[in-house]
């Protein structure tokens, strides 16, 4: 479930999951905020590649998603057992 809220000319979509930790202040709102993530170039219209972020369970899963046709690792996100990927939009129902 995603929550919206659009306060003033920002629209924010926060994921259910992540409303406790932006309420006690762990985690910040502005992550969400998708009037600035355009703003920034981060949206379809502005990007060949779909950005995804991925978890690992084991290496085995890690490897699969390396593998996946169409996508490379952007960066290892250690600190989530996982890496940012880019995957090609024509690719992304293989992945």
């Amino acid at each position: 479930m995603i929550t919206t809220r659009e306060p003033l000319a920002d629209l924010y979509v926060l994921p259910d999951a992540a409303l406790p930790y932006i309420a006690a202040g762990t985690l910040d709102r502005r992550l969400f905020n998708m009037t600035d993530l355009v703003i920034a170039g981060h949206d379809d219209k502005h990007r060949d590649r779909l950005p995804l972020i991925v978890s690992y369970t084991d290496a085995a899963t890690a490897r699969r998603a390396a593998d996946a046709p169409g996508s490379r690792k952007v960066r290892q996100l250690a600190a989530l057992d996982g890496a940012a990927l880019a995957a090609a939009r024509d690719k992304a129902s293989i992945f």
